[in-house]
This record gives structure tokens, C-alpha cells and sequence, in this order.
């Protein structure tokens, strides 16, 4: 997958698309359904390292907007797509790196994934929403306020 070129513009949808047809082995020269990770994730670690998620350390064409992400952030966003989509999701995080895996497809997973993808907005209001009842209800005793 390149992140740089103009042909075909890099997006999350599309890399959402290469993992999917990695998943099923259907990648141009892929010969089956493995793929290899170059680090493992298990590795990955969202409030440190190197480059932490949203921490914009990586490769970003326009720099990074408030809400965006680069580089850095793609592996992150593959291997809980590969969590989401693959039934032997436990095995995922227990890979050394540059060990060969095959996902064995959860189609479940993948309806609750593109559910989440086309209804990401109506899924954030309702969030909205009930978070906002909740803050005009009055606390309940021993229970912190807002949580």
C-alpha cells in the first residue's frame, strides 16, 4: 500500500479495503490469505513509544488537523480492524514481529465493523446524547459526578 501517491488518494477507507482483501488473500500477487507484520501488536502502546497514537510523529501530507491522524497511527487502526474482523483475533496479539499470520474471517465482525463505519455519525450522537441526559440527571450517591 503506498502512502504516497496521487493515483488512487490514501485514506482510512482505503487501507480499511487493502486489509479486507488481505484478510481473504485476494491482494494483487498475494498467494493466500497470510500476511506478515513487520512489528508485532502486541507492541503497540497508545500512551508511549516512540510515536503514541494521535501523537502526529509520522507521515502526514497537510500536517495534522485537529481531528486526523498520520502514519504513525495506521498500525494501530489495522490491527483492531484485523481484532475486529478475524475470528482467531486472540492469536493477533500474541505474534512476535515479522511472523506470518492468516485471519480467519469473522463475518459477524466485519457486519459490526461496517455498521460502526457507516454509522459513525449517528453512533457519536447518540453517544451525545446520552451522555448529556446523564449530566443533567443528579449524581447518585457514592457515584462521581460526570462518570
Amino acid at each position: 500500500l503506498s502512502l504516497y501517491g496521487d493515483k488512487i488518494p490514501y485514506n482510512i477507507c482505503r487501507n480499511a479495503e487493502w486489509m479486507i482483501c488481505a484478510a481473504r488473500g485476494a491482494l494483487p500477487g498475494q498467494g493466500g490469505r497470510t500476511v506478515r507484520f513487520a512489528r508485532a501488536p502486541k507492541s503497540l502502546d497508545v500512551t508511549g513509544g516512540d510515536h503514541p497514537l494521535g501523537s502526529c510523529t509520522g507521515y502526514h501530507p497537510g500536517g495534522c488537523p485537529i481531528r486526523g491522524y498520520d502514519s504513525s497511527d495506521i498500525f494501530f487502526l489495522e490491527s483492531c480492524i484485523f481484532s475486529m474482523i478475524c475470528s482467531n483475533r486472540n492469536s493477533l496479539w500474541h505474534l512476535q514481529r515479522r511472523t506470518d499470520w492468516a485471519c480467519d474471517m469473522d463475518w459477524h465482525g466485519f457486519s459490526q465493523l461496517r455498521r460502526l463505519l457507516l454509522n459513525a455519525e449517528a453512533i457519536q450522537l447518540q453517544r451525545s446524547a446520552t451522555q448529556t441526559k446523564r449530566l443533567r440527571q443528579p449524581p447518585v450517591w457514592g457515584e462521581e459526578i460526570g462518570g
